[in-house]
C-alpha cells in the first residue's frame, strides 16, 4: 500500500435530522454529517502505493452509522464483487467517528476521525489479507452539488465553440453509490451540435453521474443538419470543498463530427 492513498466517497442516506428515522434529537448520535457526495484522501504510512476510488454510500440513524463501499483500482479488492461495509458510530458529546468493517478476503478496515459537518480528519488502518498492516491519515470534505449553469468555450477547427451544460444532480445516490445527473446542452459556434440531452441511464452504463471528484455525462445531440449525435464527457473538480470548476475532455461518439474529442475545463456559472 502506498502514500496518496485517494478515496472518492458518496455519502448518502437519512443523516441526522431530527426526522431521521422518526426519532427526536435526545435518541441519535451528538455527531453529524452533511448528507451528500463526499471526497477523502488517506495518505499511507507504509510504503508508496497506488491511488484508490471509493464509492459508497451511507445511513445515520438512532443505532449508529453504515457505510457500504466498493473500492477500485486495488489489487487487494475486487470493485465489482467486494462489498466492504463500513459500521459504528460517533462517541461521546464530541464528532469523534469510529468504524470498523466486516472482514473481505480477510481484510478489516478500521477508520477513526473527529468532524462534523462538511469535513472530518483522522486515521485509518488494515488487518488481514493482501492489505493486513497498511495504515495512515486520512482527511475528507464534503463535496456541493454541481447542480446548476456550466460553461465551456475552446477551439473546434477555425471557430470557439461554446457549450452550456445545465445540471441536476439526485439528491440521493443510486445503487452503485453514485449521484445520477440529468440536464440540457446547448451549442453555440459549432459545426457539429446545436443541443443536447443528458441522458441516465445511458447504453453506455451508469455514467451520467457524480462520485467524489468525478464527474460523468453521455448525452444524445441535435446535430447540424437535423440528425442525432451522442457524446460523452469525463472530468475531474480541482477543488471538490467548491466544486466549481470540472477539467476534463469528451469525445464525439457518432454524428457530424463522430470520432472528435476535445479537451475542455468547464466553470460553474
Amino acid at each position: 500500500m502506498k502514500p496518496g492513498i485517494v478515496f472518492a466517497v458518496v455519502i448518502a442516506g437519512c443523516l441526522l435530522t431530527s426526522s431521521c428515522g422518526g426519532g427526536s434529537s435526545s435518541s441519535v448520535p451528538q455527531g453529524s454529517l452533511t448528507n451528500g457526495n463526499w471526497y477523502l484522501t488517506a495518505t499511507s504510512a507504509v510504503a508508496p502505493a497506488d491511488n484508490l476510488t471509493i464509492d459508497a454510500s451511507l445511513g445515520q440513524d438512532s443505532n449508529g452509522i453504515a457505510i457500504d463501499m466498493h473500492i477500485d483500482n486495488s489489487a487487494c479488492f475486487d470493485f465489482a464483487n467486494d462489498l466492504v461495509t463500513l459500521t459504528g458510530a460517533f462517541t461521546g458529546t464530541g464528532g469523534s467517528l469510529t468504524l470498523t468493517s466486516a472482514p473481505v478476503r480477510s481484510q478489516v478496515i478500521t477508520v477513526t476521525a473527529d468532524g462534523s459537518g462538511n469535513s472530518f480528519t483522522g486515521s485509518y488502518s488494515i488487518t488481514g489479507g493482501c492489505a493486513g498492516g497498511d495504515h495512515g491519515t486520512i482527511m475528507a470534505t464534503f463535496v456541493p452539488p454541481v447542480s446548476g449553469t456550466w460553461t465551456a468555450s475552446f477551439a473546434s477547427g477555425s471557430t470557439t465553440t461554446t457549450i452550456v451544460a445545465t445540471l441536476a444532480q439526485a439528491s440521493v445516490s443510486n445503487i452503485n453509490g453514485r449521484f445520477p445527473l440529468t440536464g440540457t446542452l446547448v451549442f453555440s459556434g459549432s459545426p457539429c451540435s446545436t443541443g443536447g440531452t443528458v441522458i441516465y441511464p445511458s447504453a453506455l452504463g451508469d455514467v451520467s453521474s457524480v462520485s467524489g471528484n468525478s464527474v460523468s455525462v453521455v448525452a444524445t445531440t441535435n446535430d447540424i443538419g437535423g440528425g442525432q449525435g451522442s457524446l460523452a464527457f469525463t472530468g475531474t473538480l480541482p477543488n471538490p470543498s467548491t466544486a466549481t470548476t470540472v477539467t476534463g475532455g469528451y469525445v464525439v461518439l457518432s454524428g457530424v463530427c463522430g470520432g472528435e474529442s476535445f479537451s475542455v475545463q468547464f466553470n460553474k456559472q
